[in-house]
């Protein structure tokens, strides 16, 4: 049996989250954590708290209508009441 062996890194490490949008924006190239990917990625991590907090039940999503097709009390709490004075106008 072989040992565990660590890959090799395949993305750049930066500096830090703001240095690396800095650093873009000087280079003229897309930083590191661009929305293309952060999008999709905090999509997926908050349906995953969703999924949690309904732990038992099968929910099924529409992306494109951003949506759950099954489920009115999952669908609730993708927009949560907002604290006043921080309403969406």
């Amino acid at each position: 049996m072989l040992a565990y062996q660590r890959p090799e890194p395949t993305l750049k490490r930066v500096a830090g989250h703001h240095q690396d949008w800095v650093d873009a924006i000087r280079r003229g190239t897309q930083a590191g954590s661009n929305f293309d990917y952060g999008g999709p990625l905090t999509e997926i991590a908050l349906l995953g708290v969703i999924a949690t907090r309904l732990a038992g039940l099968e929910l099924r999503w529409d992306g494109p209508a951003m949506q759950f097709t099954n489920c009115d009390e999952a669908n609730e709490m993708l927009d949560a009441p907002r604290r006043s004075g921080w309403e969406l106008t």
